[in-house]
């Protein structure tokens, strides 16, 4: 129910077109590597079916399938074109990720086994949004997203003029089901404000209290 349900409400963002401009989202054969990295290749990293919290030291506090947690082992497991790195494995139309801190740049690569759009199911839609504000969201339509060796799999997403986003979503509308394998995630974050910089900002406040009195 989940997946559908998110499946819908992408659907009808989509349809009504992305409301801010200043959230870009490209879909190609490479895009560029960001400040931090999830390949699921690090040392001690987990691998087999995992909680939704399981990357969460990463920053990741929430990596989740349509109606399931992540399921990470190496691509050809299931596809030999996928090759021997681990990736996660994705159910349930897609795959969802929840963010500590607000992004600026975020790009993954994004296999989906939706297949071409038609009129009942098939392609798939991204989804930039900021703590699952389905209004202010960004969307961004596949029509037939790559499940091969050849072809586009790079997902882009690029937030300018302020904005901010801290979920990424990639839904596939398959029927009755679509698969999602994502690897190479990297992401940049809005730094949160520094002790020094807090004390200085109370500083400040304290300074012109006093000379208000």
């Amino acid at each position: 129910m989940r997946g559908s349900l998110a499946v819908g409400l992408l659907a009808v963002a989509a349809i009504a077109g992305s409301a801010q401009s200043a959230i870009t989202i490209t879909y190609s054969n490479s895009a560029p590597t960001y400040e931090n990295t999830l390949n699921f290749d690090e040392m001690g990293g987990p691998t087999g079916p995992l909680g939704t919290d399981a990357f969460a030291s990463y920053g990741v506090t929430l990596m989740t399938g349509g109606l399931s947690g992540p399921f990470v082992a190496p691509g050809a497991v299931v596809e030999p074109f996928l090759g021997v790195d681990n990736m996660w494995i994705g159910a349930d139309f897609g795959a969802f990720l929840t963010f500590d801190q607000p992004l600026t740049h975020f790009s993954c690569q994004y296999w989906d086994t939706a297949g071409p759009a038609s009129f009942f199911a098939g392609g798939a839609i991204v989804g930039a949004l900021l703590n699952g504000d389905e209004v202010n969201m960004t969307t961004f339509f596949i029509n037939n997203p790559t499940f091969s060796e050849n072809g586009p799999t790079w997902i882009n997403i690029v937030a300018t003029d302020g904005m901010t986003f801290n979920e990424v979503r990639l839904v596939g509308n398959g029927f009755p089901v679509a698969f999602a394998y994502v690897d190479d995630i990297s992401w940049t974050a809005v730094p949160a404000p520094s002790a020094a910089a807090l004390l200085g900002l109370g500083g400040l406040v304290s300074l012109r209290r006093r000379r208000t009195r």
